[in-house]
């Protein structure tokens, strides 16, 4: 029996007996692209969940000779435009002061207890938003891996800038891990063959 046998085994129908399970989910960030280099190249998150979005594809109805058949139209649209992430914290949480950065290049971080800096933000004076930067828009890229830790899949996720960070319990009854989550909106997303 070969090597690849054992590593791929198959039934006699010809199907993949090896289930998919114990994978692991890798995030990677070019965030020098919009913060520079104080955090390095690439921004590296383990995800402990994520959802690949749902796609739709467009339809139309036609008739022929009384019959009414749905025919695709060739057009895929994703359910959604945003995917929430969640992720385990780094010991020194460069992730998250990495994020918050990427944030504060989008737009100024200001205070909105009161009416006149929300005013500020919304009508976009000096103290509210910033300028939109074309680097702001990041390739964010998910990397899916099998129980071996070999690469499957990769996501990649294009036009990404961060829209949300969920907030963050800090509880010292509670031990254990550190879980953060936040929210991309991308412009589309593609499924790529993974390289090494």
């Amino acid at each position: 029996m070969a090597e690849s046998d054992l590593l791929n085994p198959v039934d006699m129908n010809g199907l993949n007996t090896e289930l998919g399970h114990q994978n692991k989910y890798v995030m990677i960030i070019p965030i020098q692209d919009a913060v520079g280099k104080k955090f390095g190249k690439n921004l590296e998150l383990n995800l402990t969940r994520f959802t690949i979005p749902q796609i739709q594809i467009g339809s139309t109805s036609t008739t022929f000779k009384g019959y009414t058949v749905e025919i695709p139209t060739k057009l895929i649209n994703p359910h959604s435009k945003e995917i929430t992430i969640e992720y385990l914290m780094d010991e020194n949480w460069n992730a998250y002061r990495a994020l918050f950065a990427w944030a504060a290049s989008i737009g100024l971080i200001v205070s909105t207890t009161s009416e006149e800096s929300a005013y500020a933000v919304i009508h976009g004076s000096t103290n509210g938003m910033a300028e939109p930067d074309a680097n702001m828009f990041l390739r964010c890229r998910v990397w899916l891996l099998n129980h071996y830790k070999k690469r499957i899949l990769d996501i990649a996720f294009n036009d990404c800038w961060i829209s949300n960070f969920s907030e963050l319990a800090m509880d010292v009854t509670q031990p254990g891990e550190v879980r953060h989550s936040f929210t991309l909106k991308y412009n589309n997303f593609e499924l790529l063959e993974p390289t090494l």
